[in-house]
């Protein structure tokens, strides 16, 4: 009876570890991927302090909102990247939202999608989002952001940094959807707090 119970405990630990996932391989060979490399190489840097910021996070993943001022060199290498999209202007701002993964995502048992899509909705913009796996890595991994764009607030005060409409949001919502709804990972909705300023 004992060797019974032995093998039947040795079968249960045996199942449970070949059912849990093994990201190692997937996620090394998306980091070498020219896709990888090259969503990490086209933010256009912004280090100004934001205006604005909204956090939030769940048990696997880390957000961050944030509605920066912009200068001429920004409006420069916009130009430069994108010549035929519309000029920025220094009323514009930067609009930026990173997610990232809280832990080592080649050590996660996460059920990597083959396709994502996340919606930023809120009053200050609409945006959604298709990830395919190298994009989701790098910006899992924070390498690249989630969203950059940039957008006219027609409230917002540059002396005093404020906007009116912003003030009257404390939250963004970010949603995270899959083609399966079997993806539990990747199946979320985060809300992200405004911050206040220090």
């Amino acid at each position: 009876m004992k060797k019974i119970l032995i093998v039947l405990m040795l079968l249960l630990s045996l199942t449970a570890c070949a059912e849990k996932k093994d990201n190692k391989e997937t996620v090394a060979a998306l980091r070498k991927s020219p896709e990888y490399l090259s969503y990490s190489e086209s933010n256009i840097r912004n280090d100004y302090e934001p205006y604005y910021t909204f956090e939030g996070e769940n048990e696997n993943f880390k957000a961050v909102y944030t509605i920066k001022p912009i200068d001429q060199s920004i409006i420069e290498q916009y130009s430069e990247k994108f010549p035929t999209n519309e000029k920025l202007t220094a009323k514009s701002l930067q609009i930026d939202c990173y997610l990232t993964y809280k832990g080592d995502l080649a050590e996660s048992d996460l059920d990597l999608p083959s396709y994502s899509e996340i919606d930023l909705s809120n009053n200050f913009s609409t945006c959604g989002t298709y990830l395919m796996p190298p994009r989701l890595v790098s910006i899992l991994d924070g390498k690249s952001d989630l969203v950059s764009y940039y957008q006219i607030i027609s409230d917002f005060d540059f002396e005093k940094g404020t906007s009116e409409l912003i003030e009257s949001n404390n939250t963004v919502k970010l949603t995270s959807k899959t083609k399966s709804d079997s993806n539990k990972d990747f199946n979320f909705e985060l809300t992200l707090n405004r911050v206040d300023k220090k």
